[in-house]
């Protein structure tokens, strides 16, 4: 059970020598990963160059992605966002169980401060704080998946203050498999996939429907809270006298059972909640790359969402969110140097639908609209790499914005690298507007939040795999408080906070293949606090991850992974104001079998929480006991 933190004091003595520890232990990994380099096995050639699309529209130089391939992906899993624990400094919290609300925090940022990108389109929602649903994610159509952390506006606009989680549903290799599974909690799921991949063109199509009768999410009562999600994708791109065309289309429609939070404790108990969500994906682009060293292209895209929640068969309320985008952009290569410059033009909609109470009118129309010019420029020289980038953002109700990137990369194998770069989030609808505007007083001041950090690293490369070493610190200024009393105004409006929240660590990372064994794993450092002091909520101070995985023939392996969450702190609101509490770190076991029935033919067994370990990443909340999943799959 959540207990309550000792004094901010007490805090602060107990962090002085975990930093020492921390300190130590960069050192020793430092050495570790120089005497690996020295190793015969690995030797000093050079690997080949991983191309990251999420790292900038001309290559990436100053950066180091963690990458989940189709191979990672192709694995039974009750939901989506369980893989994503494995990511290094990728923190979820859920309200519930599978299919609930979850967020996601990557060093330690806020959960708006992350943009996922699927096939370079923003999805995170405009009507939900710019935050991505991760509770209403399926894997269904993704290909790939790219972790960058580190303040990416400089490419990717607002959102990317924390990151960039991309994507990619472009298909690899051609195929059609089709899935059907069955697991604890009255779990069904089937898939089905198709994929072409020729000379001029690719096309693949995937369709998913997973539906569960859930677990009880509250700490009392025995109500199972199901879910369900259908998703369909469809990816397409040709290359046609000079021109490569592009599209996608992705639909998710998913529901969520859970439970209300009444006083005056507020924690969940047993109830009649649902959530239901619609979100539609459509995007095209044109590139023409039938001139040597220049490449302009044109992209459009659309996404819409819908949520609604339903409270004992009543609709409580409903809201909508659309981004449409337009960008237009060109790239320029010369022998040694690389250039892009791009313009976007950005529009943005809201809409809310509740029922009037005491406390305002929550019922409005909301819109926004920005246009941006970016520039990118890559330098390689024998040795080294230098890497620029900025951004300007033009918006239309409340101060403009910039951001930069500046990066140096040197060395062979290992790679050395370095960058220091500045982010941006703009104010959300609710943040501007408040849940009830004719009871919220808008702040015509209000500024973007801003965050400017550095990160360094190294990367070592090898027959036998590869290892990663990467320190960051990063500083949050002008963070949004959307819930400020103003007496002069006698109601309540958003602020800028003073002073500067820090967010500081180190994030260690290997993958290594040894005969017939597979071994990846990952180590992340987190220390995020506020202009005072204190720790940020749902920050764990520690993640780590190990999975090893052992060929025992042709037809038949074998899957074990282990995935630390460490202890971090969260808020009672049963007390005004509201008491700071202690959460509990975790460990969640995962075992899995992969056998080979016939040709065409596999049968995967999958147990997640193996170990059944009671955990909670929010106040009040239970999270998910022990499963298992059967999956027979058939592919031709």
């Amino acid at each position: 059970m959540p207990r309550a933190l000792p004094l901010e004091e007490r805090e602060r003595v107990r962090s002085a020598p975990q930093g020492a520890t921390v300190i130590a232990a960069v050192r020793a990994t430092l050495a570790a990963l120089a005497a690996l380099a020295a190793l015969p096995a690995w030797g000093d050639e050079e690997g080949l160059e991983e191309v990251i699309v999420s790292a900038g529209r001309i290559g990436a130089a100053d950066h180091h992605a963690t990458v989940l391939d189709e191979d990672d992906l192709n694995v039974a899993t009750l939901h989506g966002a369980d893989l994503l624990r494995q990511l290094p400094g990728f923190a979820l919290a859920a309200s519930g169980s599978r299919g609930s609300l979850t967020q996601a925090r990557l060093r330690g940022g806020e959960a708006n401060h992350l943009l996922v990108l699927i096939d370079g389109v923003a999805v995170n929602d405009p009507a939900t704080g710019s935050e991505f649903t991760f509770g209403a994610f399926d894997l269904a159509g993704v290909r790939r998946v790219e972790l960058l952390a580190g303040p990416q506006s400089a490419v990717w606009g607002s959102d990317a203050l924390a990151g960039v989680l991309y994507l990619d549903t472009r298909p690899a290799r051609a195929g059609r498999r089709v899935t059907v599974a069955r697991g604890s909690h009255g779990t069904t799921r089937g898939q089905a996939d198709f994929a072409r991949v020729g000379e001029t063109g690719r096309a693949a199509a995937s369709f998913a429907r997973v539906a569960s009768d859930g677990t009880n999410a509250a700490l009392r009562g025995n109500e199972a809270d199901g879910f369900a999600n259908t998703t369909a994708n469809l990816r397409a791109s040709a290359t046609r006298r000079g021109w490569a065309l592009s599209s996608t289309v992705r639909w998710t429609s998913a529901q969520a059972d859970y439970d209300p939070s009444p006083p005056p404790l507020y924690v969940p108990r047993d109830g009649d909640r649902r959530s239901e969500s619609r979100a539609a994906l459509v995007s095209a682009s044109a590139r023409f790359v039938g001139i040597e060293g220049f490449e302009p292209w044109l992209a459009v895209s659309s996404v819409r969402t819908r949520l609604r929640d339903v409270g004992d068969a009543v609709v409580a309320s409903r809201f909508a969110g659309r981004r449409d985008t337009a960008t237009l952009a060109a790239n320029f290569e010369l022998p040694r140097h690389r250039f892009n410059l791009t313009a976007e033009a950005r529009s943005e909609r809201f809409a809310q639908v509740a029922p009037v109470t005491p406390f305002g009118d929550p019922n409005q129309r909301q819109s926004a609209d920005a246009a941006s010019v970016a520039g990118e420029y890559q330098a390689r020289f024998e040795g080294f790499t230098l890497a620029a980038s900025a951004r300007r953002d033009f918006n239309d109700e409340f101060k403009d914005a910039g951001a930069y990137r500046l990066g140096l990369t040197t060395g062979g194998n290992p790679r050395w690298f370095a960058n220091v770069g500045r982010g941006v989030k703009n104010p959300t609808f609710i943040e501007r507007f408040g849940f009830a505007p004719d009871a919220f007083f808008g702040n015509p001041h209000l500024r973007p939040e801003t965050s400017a950090g550095f990160e360094a690293g190294v990367l070592l490369t090898g027959r036998r795999g590869s290892g990663s070493l990467v320190v960051f610190a990063n500083g949050l200024r002008d963070e949004i408080d959307g819930f400020v009393f103003d007496p002069a105004a006698g109601g309540f409006t958003a602020r800028n906070r003073p002073g500067k929240s820090r967010r500081r660590g180190a994030e260690l990372a290997f993958d290594a293949h040894l005969g017939r064994f597979a071994v990846r794993g990952s180590w992340s450092h987190v220390r995020a606090r506020d202009a005072e002091g204190r720790i940020e909520t749902r920050r764990p101070r520690h993640l780590a991850s190990l999975s090893v995985r052992a060929a025992l023939s042709a037809k038949a392996a074998l899957g074990l992974g282990i995935t630390r969450n460490g202890s971090s702190v969260d808020q009672d609101f049963s007390t005004y104001p509201a008491t700071r509490v202690r959460l509990p770190g975790f460990r969640l076991l995962r075992a899995d079998a992969d056998l080979a029935l016939a040709p065409g033919w596999r049968l995967r067994l999958v147990v997640d929480n193996a170990l059944d370990a009671r955990h909670t990443t929010v106040f009040g909340y239970r999270g998910p006991g022990r499963a298992a999943m059967a999956q027979l799959e058939a592919s031709w």
